[in-house]
């Protein structure tokens, strides 16, 4: 799983998102994207490049854990206070 940032200097997270699962073995890496600028603003990518969940900032530590379960199938357990 990995966390981008779609704006960042040098590379952006789009293209660095389609780098990495061009990569073997990697084509099926879960990948959030993480950005300021809502994700119906911004130009969609190919299907390599695009990110399989779009949060916008400030991320809320619920919506965070929600995606990384539903992305890895997990099945969150909650401890009693």
């Amino acid at each position: 799983l990995v966390l981008m940032d779609r704006t960042m200097p040098v590379m952006g997270g789009t293209e660095a998102t389609g780098r990495m699962r061009a990569l073997p073995g990697m084509s099926a890496l879960p990948v959030v994207s993480i950005s300021a600028t809502q994700a119906e603003a911004m130009p969609a990518a190919p299907a390599p490049e695009r990110a399989d969940v779009h949060l916008r900032k400030p991320i809320e530590l619920a919506q965070l854990a929600r995606t990384i379960g539903d992305l890895l199938q997990l099945q969150w357990t909650h401890a009693e206070p």
